[in-house]
This record gives C-alpha cells, structure tokens and sequence, in this order.
C-alpha cells in the first residue's frame, strides 16, 4: 500500500504499509478435504524448499495445516562465494474458522518460525573481517478474532482481535580471532484491536475502531575475551517497554458515479518506559583456577518514562473522465516514534560509540501523490508523482570523532514518479514494463540523502503458448547513482536478463500440478546494488541462477 497511511496502521507507515496475509482456509457448501505439496531448487545457493499444506472445511468450520523447510548455501556470485550468506530455517502454521450461529465467527491461527544458522553478510556496523551470524532468530505469533455481522443497521460489521507474537534473536559476532561477541533479546508484543465497518448508505461506507498494543524488549550481550578467559555481560538497551494506543477512523464517500472522497485521521498515545541499566552487568572468569575479578558498575541508562501524543490524517481523491480514464489525488500527514533501539541504544564498535536519547521526538511527514491510469483492451497506463517532506528526523549526530548521538535535526525532501504499462500486440505478445525514480535530498544540511536508489524497472514480453505454456523474458535495469551522501559508495548502472516457461495445471485425475522453471541474470552480469550492506572483499549480487519449482494440489 504506497503513500502515508499512518491514520489506519499508525506509528511508521510513513512511506507505504507491506499487508502480508497468510493463505487462510475457506467454508464450502459440502464436506471438503484436499492439500498441496511445494518443491523448490535454485542453483545458485543450491538452495531447496519443500511445503505441504492440508486443509478441510464444511459449512460452518474450516482448518488448514501448513509447514515448510527450506535451506540455502553460500550464494555464488560473478566475483566468486558470497562468504557467510548461507541459511536453513522451518515453518509450521495452522489457522481454524468455526461459525458457531449465523453471522458469528471465531478464528484463530498460529505461526512458529525457527532459523538457524543464518549468515549475515550485510550489516555497516560490523567491521568487514568480522564473522556475523544468526545462532537462532525465531518468531511465535498467535491470534484468535471474534467478528459479527450484520450486528444492527447501519453497522455492517464488528470484530475484535487480540494478538501476540514473540521475536527471539541470538546472534554471534566475531570481529577478531580473541574477541566473541553475543548479543542476544527477546521481543514481546501483544496488542488488541476492535474495528467496526459501517454502511451509512449506499454510497457512505465508514471504518473506524480503537487499537492498543505492546512491545517488551529484554536482552543482553556477552563478550568472550580469550586471553583473559572472560566473559563480560553487558545491556546494550535496558530493559523496556513501548506502549500505543489508538484511534482511527476513515470515510469513503461516493459523491457521484465519476468521484470518489476518502477522509482519514488518527491519534494516538504512545507511552515509553524503561529499567535502569548499569554497565557491566558480570564478569566471569572462565578459568576454574582464577576467580571471578572485581568490577565496578556505571550507570548507562536511569529510570525513565515519557509520554507523547501523535496524529495523522489523509485525504484521498479519485475522479473517472471516462470509463477508461482515471485521476487520483492523495495528501496525508504521517509520523513515526523513535524505536526502543534509538531512544536507548548504547554501542560500542571499535573505539567508536553510539547512544540513543529517550526524549526523540517523533518524525513528522507531509505527504502529496498524484496518480492517472488509464484502462484500455489491449493498453493500461499507470503514472503517479510524489512528493514527501520530512522533519525531525532522527539522525546520528556527530558530539567526536568518537561519539554519536541520536538527535532530531533531519529534514529531508523525496520525490519522484513511477510508470507501469501493459500493451497487447499481434499473435496475443504481451509487452509490460514500469520503472520509478526518487530523489532525497537532506534539505537541512543541502547534502543527498543515503540509501536512495536509482532510477530502476523492468522490460519484458510473454506469451501463451496453446493455453499449455506461458514463456516470459524480461530485462531489470538500474541506473547510475552518483547523487550520494559523504562517505556513501556510488554505483553504475546495469541490465540484468532473465527467462522463464510456466507450464498451464496438468490433470492427474486425483490431482493437479504445475512446474515453472527459467533462468535468472542469464548472462551472470556482476553487478551492485545501491542499497545493498554487505560488507567484506564479494559485495556483489548473486550470479546466474537456474530455478525449477513443482506445484501439485488435490
């Protein structure tokens, strides 16, 4: 969902919102059992994934069973071995509906993701000859939500949620043979949210509802110093705590068949605590012969809590020429709270040092998009230009050569444009493309901002092949960026080419299957990417790559 959307997902939805939905399961008139098996292999990692799904459901109750292994080595790029990029990692998830009366419904889901042995090639703050891993990153989330509709008039819809998901994170650095850092945390967060959907008449229809939700960061580091034969605990962050609660309401208002009228707007209330945090926490002695030396605490982070109030509101417009022709008009003003990690971090890398402040004040964004599309038979054009102010953004701000502190002195401006387009031709050829480009410029300090990519998008063609193939070819391309902030890299252009053949689902009888095979960066183009982190001598992206995945459902 691009644009700022904070009025309807709050804190952080400055930009855009990534809405991932979980496949579900679905009621049916009759008793219905059936599944689905998934194979993967990429060539390029060697990597391989296989999923198996099972599901069942009648008219009043559905249950759906799904899980997942996958497993990656080391990712082959033009330049040689991506080092240290390999990962293997499992997922089950389960979700269940029942409609116990008439327009009552009870679902709940589930959700347990385990990695292990994740390699870390990205990451600046990591010096380039250091080894960084994922040990363990792990994630449990459950939901149950209770939803009624038809509940009174004009009340179309009233649901609650409530949620809970855990992130574990244990990760293992080591910047030099003597030297084994692990820093390790657990992230709590649960939440609930009551949303009521209203149709006011046929043409007025009305969401608005209250959300509250939590995050608990607990966590530390330990160092093992070698030589000494100690391990040294430390808090990077104190112990603490996020909490939000929100209103939010949005009216959709149809004014006549041509135009369309969105009004948004929220508030919310956003409390941060924290523990007081001293430094170190241990010293242990690894040698049973040695005791465990004195130390002396100093104080990092005192007790602390604060309160702040946040809004945002949208406007959204959309007006029809014609049945083929479109304008769209977006405004929002958005915000963002400062993480726990910017308000409280304390880090240390190789002499240098870098602390949070507990009273950031949140990032505030003004937002302005204008959209035309146009719908034809054989040709769709899509075009949107933005603009994006930004102020008191939170930044690293300089105190030494040894010392930074996060501050709010950002302003910045982005904008920028993207195009996509589909056009049929002769012999059912389709031709699509799209392309975007963003300018960021710090507007407090007249310097470009990071991390901003090029110009960039795709070209390709597809046709079907008597309804029994699909074959495709396509070109990325990306620009040069030379438009860089002090210190940043600059990268040149490039064009990537790939194909691939998606074969039509092919009866068994008892079931169907489907294969897609191709071959991605055909030409094994070395290339960087702007925003890529990683670090070391390979900084490059993966190389040729030759897929195959198999679908089979029944």
């Amino acid at each position: 969902i691009k644009g700022s959307v904070s009025s309807l997902y709050g804190s952080g939805a400055t930009g855009g919102v990534l809405n991932i939905l979980t496949k579900g399961g679905t009621y049916s008139d009759e008793l219905y059992f059936g599944g689905s098996f998934h194979s993967s292999y990429n060539s390029v990692n060697k990597g391989s994934k296989g999923s198996v799904s099972i599901n069942a459901s009648s008219d009043n109750w559905f249950a759906k069973v799904s899980s997942s292994l996958r497993y990656g080595d080391d990712v082959e790029t033009p330049d040689g071995i991506l080092d240290n990029s390999q990962f293997r990692d499992n997922n089950i998830s389960a979700s269940i509906g029942v409609m116990p009366v008439e327009n009552h419904e009870i679902k709940l889901s589930a959700q347990r993701f385990k990695a292990t042995d994740v390699g870390i090639p990205g990451g600046e703050p990591f010096p380039g000859q250091s080894t960084a891993t994922y040990k363990e990153a792990s994630r449990e989330m459950y939901s149950v939500t209770y939803s009624i509709n038809s509940l009174f008039k004009p009340m179309s819809n009233l649901s609650v949620k409530y949620f809970y998901q855990e992130i574990f994170r244990d990760v293992e650095i080591i910047p030099n043979p003597n030297v084994i850092v692990n820093p390790s945390a657990a992230h709590k967060i649960h939440g609930v949210q009551l949303q009521t959907n209203w149709v006011l008449n046929q043409n007025n229809f009305l969401i608005a509802g209250i959300d509250f939700w939590q995050r608990e960061y607990d966590g530390k580091r330990e160092r093992t110093i070698k030589p000494k034969k100690q391990i040294i605990t430390d808090l990077p962050l104190p112990n603490s705590k996020f909490v939000s609660l929100g209103f939010f309401a949005q009216n959709e208002l149809k004014l006549s068949d041509d135009f369309k009228f969105t009004l948004g707007g929220r508030i919310d209330r956003i409390n941060i605590s924290n523990n007081a945090s001293y430094n170190p926490v241990s010293i242990v002695s690894t040698n049973p012969s040695v005791p465990n030396p004195s130390y002396v605490q100093t104080l990092v982070w005192d007790e602390n809590e604060s309160d702040e109030i946040s809004w945002s509101a949208n406007i959204a417009s959309m007006y029809s020429l014609t049945k083929s022709v479109d304008f769209t008009l977006n405004i929002a003003r958005s915000f963002r709270s400062p993480s726990l990690e910017e308000r409280y971090q304390f880090i240390e890398l190789g002499g240098t040092t870098f602390k949070g402040d507990p009273g950031l004040n949140p990032e505030k964004g003004w937002f302005v998009d204008a959209g035309f599309r146009y719908w034809g038979n054989n040709f769709t054009l899509r075009g949107n230009a933005f603009v994006n102010l930004f102020n008191d953004l939170v930044v690293d701000e300089k105190v030494n050569d040894a010392t930074f502190i996060k501050t709010n002195v950002g302003e910045a401006r982005l904008y920028g444009f993207e195009v996509s387009s589909e056009a049929k031709f002769i012999w059912d050829i389709i031709l699509f493309g799209n392309a975007s480009y963003v300018r960021g410029e710090d507007t407090g300090n007249e310097e470009d901002l990071p991390q901003i990519p090029p110009l960039n998008g795709i070209i390709g063609i597809k046709r079907s092949l008597e309804n029994i193939l699909e074959l495709q070819a396509n070109v990325m391309f990306t620009g040069d960026q030379a438009k860089v902030a002090n210190a940043e890299s600059t990268t040149g252009g490039y064009a990537v080419y790939s194909l691939s053949l998606s074969s039509a689902p092919l009866s068994l009888g008892f079931a169907s299957f489907t294969i897609h095979s191709g071959i991605e960066n055909i030409f094994d183009r070395a290339y960087r990417n702007h925003l890529s982190t990683y670090r070391g001598i390979t900084r490059l992206e993966p190389g040729r790559n030759i897929f195959v995945k198999v679908n089979l459902e029944w």
